[in-house]
């Protein structure tokens, strides 16, 4: 295992937050040619690439839907709590005196 940062305490230099994501990607390409070492059929390797970018995908459009939802649930909680302490409106000549 590479340690992809030195602390400089240790008398090292700190090495660029990109050299761990260059490191990532070179296990990732590694991964992926053992996984394929047999065959070499770009097509299906591309369309197994892209099922998992689309997975990905998915799941980051479901955490942020989850996301909205959370924020707009807290929202309505928070105006009917507001609403309920507060006297917000309660008609026309009226409401401008409190």
């Amino acid at each position: 295992q590479c340690n992809a940062s030195i602390s400089p305490k240790a008398g090292g230099t700190a090495r660029p937050p990109y050299l761990k994501e260059k490191r990532e990607i070179e296990i990732k390409l590694s991964s992926l040619q053992k996984q394929y070492q047999d065959t070499w059929d770009y097509e299906k390797i591309r369309a197994v690439v892209s099922q998992e970018i689309m997975k990905a995908s998915i799941a980051r459009r479901a955490e942020r839907k989850a996301a909205r939802q959370r924020q707009k649930q807290l929202k309505t909680e928070q105006w009917q709590k507001r609403k309920a302490e507060n006297i917000l409106f309660i008609g026309r000549g009226y409401s401008n005196n409190f």
